[in-house]
């Protein structure tokens, strides 16, 4: 392992530890009963007893979750730079777009569930409406964004259209479509839980519903243990893939973006 990668999570590993350990201390001489806070030790039982059954409604989740993303992000690519090269379309969908960002989308699973049925269809539609916002604005916004004098210098090179686009306008708006990403792969799982919420019989949702309806706060805890694991590492995946494809981009990545 990168001595600095390993140096990075050192710390966070450290705390974490000892978090658990104060946690463990104060429930023991507290005396908290399990269903309103229980020890470390009885959640660590618990994911230990039922790993794979968790690694399963897991492994559904984030499929709805990539799933969705991989088709909100397609649609959001495509819709940015359609609106960036059609003024009229622009003028016509923009305000609809903002207005239908602002709609809450969990209020829409039972809509769709009366819809598609109780499949995976719902739930990756859910993903794809809260992942296609992010991307389409930080995608238009990046494409607007490039300086008029570099467009204006290609195409006093006679370089066409496509040219232009390929070499100048998206390689300059890819921070800010990978901006929207780091917004989107969050929101991804996100919206993959809710969607479960709202009707299924497997998935984290499920898993978080049923402890919830079962007074089994340790597999509440462990649920959202194993949704945090999942969604660190789909995060981390697309940063990776942000450094493999702009290594020429020296900008903190902390920064979230425009959207």
């Amino acid at each position: 392992m990168n001595r600095s990668v390993l140096k990075s999570i050192t710390k966070p590993l450290a705390f974490v530890f000892l978090l658990c350990v104060a946690w463990e201390i104060a429930v023991k001489i507290l005396d908290v009963h399990p269903v309103l806070l229980p020890a470390p030790s009885l959640i660590a039982s618990f994911v230990f007893e039922n790993g794979l059954t968790l690694l399963y409604h897991t492994s559904v989740t984030v499929y709805e979750a990539i799933i969705g993303l991989i088709l909100g992000v397609s649609v959001g690519l495509a819709f940015g730079i359609i609106i960036v090269y059609s003024k009229v379309l622009r003028d016509a969908t923009l305000p609809l777009l903002l207005a239908a960002d602002i709609i809450p989308k969990a209020a829409l699973a039972p809509l769709l569930l009366i819809i598609f049925g109780f499949g995976i269809l719902p739930k990756i539609v859910i993903v794809i409406l809260i992942t296609f916002f992010p991307v389409v604005i930080n995608t238009a916004a990046g494409l607007a964004s490039i300086q008029p004098e570099l467009t204006d210098l290609a195409h006093s090179f006679k370089a066409s259209g496509w040219l232009v686009f390929y070499k100048i306008r998206f390689p300059n708006a890819l921070p800010y479509v990978f901006a929207g990403l780091r917004i989107a792969v969050p929101l991804s799982f996100v919206g993959a839980v809710i969607a479960e919420f709202a009707g299924t019989v497997e998935g984290i949702g499920w898993v978080l519903l049923d402890a919830i309806l079962t007074f089994r706060t340790e597999q509440t805890i462990a649920g959202i243990i194993f949704a945090a694991l999942a969604g660190i590492t789909l995060f981390s995946t697309i940063s990776i893939v942000e450094r493999k494809t702009m290594p020429w981009y020296k900008e903190d990545r902390v920064a979230v973006g425009v959207y």
